[in-house]
């Protein structure tokens, strides 16, 4: 049986291989040619991919292990005009995602509690956005499909929540200054939500971590660490050791990425609390008056919202005082990165695995 391929010049390579792919045009008719022009036409493939790099998947770009255009990752914003959780692509400047509480899996009674959306924290492996709002709503929505697998109402002002190790879920208020822990086992949410409350002044954020294995939670002028009993049915809180912070009013209060510290704002400053020596610094970049602060790995810029009209803006500013998104007529209340969070959460947890989601 005679074997005759088409071997054609290929573009991209050099002459000289061209030449030698041409010349077996004309004599490749025995098995042993066959093989050997199969063997050119590999290398030509390597070559060529060599030279053009597969593009990865922008999970596998945001992780740094490879740079095309930019490493930026994704940026989550509180947007209260159009009352909105918004996730930015900040490179090409659009609106990829975004949920409002009238999407659905939130009773039409119950929507007044998501009124001004106030804080938005990724979590189960960015899987998850934990949502709080000022109208006194706690949600947990899935990102895939925007599917509210948990709410709850807190009251008095709700600025943030966080997820603890069991599941539960604790939120800050700062109207009646207190925290509540929300049991999530519960089969009819809202309505049969078991809560706890714990009298803070001023509250106003909470974070876990989960190397310390404590809450921490910044008041008016002191920083909380507060140890969970870890007790998914019977949950409880008690502080255990407390920070004197100079000003007053704090608000924000969230991981530094990368290290074993935190970012506290308030109404004079920007902080950084160093838990390994426990130090607080305030920092180079410090601003009055500052909503949120959200840092990522080398190369990306620090965030944050800074209000310009009443305690809302249009955009978002870097640490140098840069624009790094601006959208006119938004009312953007909190901006953070959208990256994992390792200061508070393992890597084992992969999905809310609460019954009521099963």
């Amino acid at each position: 049986m005679n074997i005759r391929p088409v071997c054609m010049p290929l573009p991209g390579v050099s002459f000289s291989l061209n030449i030698e792919i041409l010349f077996m045009n004309s004599y490749c008719k025995s098995y042993f040619s066959y093989v050997i022009l199969l063997g050119i036409l590999v290398m030509q493939l390597l070559l060529c991919s060599a030279d053009n790099p597969k593009i990865l998947p922008v999970s596998t770009m945001h992780s740094g292990a490879f740079k095309l255009v930019s490493t930026l990752p994704h940026l989550l914003l509180a947007e209260q005009r159009e009352n909105r959780i918004m996730i930015v692509d900040i490179v090409r400047h659009r609106v990829i995602w975004q949920w409002k509480p009238e999407m659905g899996g939130i009773r039409a009674g119950d929507l007044k509690w998501f009124k001004n959306l106030s804080d938005m924290k990724p979590v189960y492996q960015e899987k998850y956005l934990l949502i709080t709002a000022s109208g006194g709503g706690v949600a947990l929505i899935r990102v895939a499909d925007k599917r509210v697998v948990f709410y709850a109402y807190a009251g008095g002002n709700v600025h943030s929540a966080e997820v603890l190790p069991d599941g539960n879920i604790v939120s800050a208020s700062s109207e009646g200054n207190f925290l509540e822990i929300f049991q999530t086992r519960m089969p009819r949410y809202p309505d049969s939500v078991r809560v706890i409350k714990i009298p803070v002044t001023f509250a106003h954020n909470v974070v876990w971590d989960q190397f310390g294995h404590l809450l921490w939670t910044a008041s008016l002028n002191y920083l909380y660490a507060m140890r969970y009993n870890g007790n998914r049915l019977h949950p409880n809180l008690m502080k255990v050791d407390s920070i004197r912070l100079p000003g007053t009013q704090a608000h924000d209060l969230f991981p530094e990425y990368g290290k074993n510290a935190l970012w506290i704002s308030n109404t004079s400053a920007v902080y950084e609390f160093d838990l390994s020596q426990k130090r607080l610094t305030q920092t180079a970049f410090s601003r009055k008056n500052v909503k949120s602060v959200s840092s990522g790995p080398q190369g990306t810029p620090i965030v944050l919202v800074i209000p310009t009209d009443q305690w809302w803006t249009d955009q978002v500013l870097s640490d140098n005082q840069k624009i790094i998104f601006q959208q006119k007529e938004c009312r953007i209340y909190k901006a953070r990165w959208l990256l994992p969070n390792v200061f508070s959460y393992g890597p084992t947890v992969t999905e809310y695995t609460q019954f009521n989601d099963q």
